[in-house]
């Protein structure tokens, strides 16, 4: 790969692609094909993020914590704008994440990156449930009985 990561002419093509393809989801008028050009847009923006950031030195942990902050925006936005496919995208990104965490990055990376990922994602997953069963509920409440 030439030039750095993020930087270079193939990353930033490959994001006019993804950022493109977001776009194109907001203007057609098929809801079915729409989702399915979101989905693919955001699934590009997470290889993206893994190429880009796997590339450099501890590219493992960086990408596992890129995804991490991807998810906790996406399942913010579902919950915030009761978009059930973004929360539901979002908890299956999340499971994805821990498979990764488990199988990749705690085998490959130094001892002190997995205590600060173990800590740093155990705090996050903490705060999640705590975040997600307040907003949960602030949606239930809402109806009236």
């Amino acid at each position: 790969m030439e030039g750095d990561p993020f930087f270079n002419f193939q990353a930033l093509a490959d994001l006019a692609v993804i950022a493109l393809a977001a776009y194109s989801s907001t203007r057609l008028d098929l809801k079915q094909i729409s989702k399915i050009y979101i989905l693919a847009a955001y699934l590009g923006f997470l290889a993206w993020l893994l190429r880009e950031l796997g590339s450099l030195p501890d590219g493992n942990g960086l990408v596992s914590i890129a995804w991490g902050l991807t998810v906790s925006t996406l399942l913010w936005v579902g919950l915030r704008k009761n978009q059930l496919e973004y929360f539901k995208t979002g908890l299956a990104t999340l499971v994805l994440i821990a498979i990764k965490l488990l199988v990749i990055d705690f085998s490959n990376l130094n001892v002190i990156w997995r205590i600060l990922i173990f800590m740093g994602f155990g705090g996050v997953f903490l705060f999640l449930s705590y975040w997600i069963k307040d907003l949960w509920n602030m949606k239930t409440s809402d109806k009236p009985t």
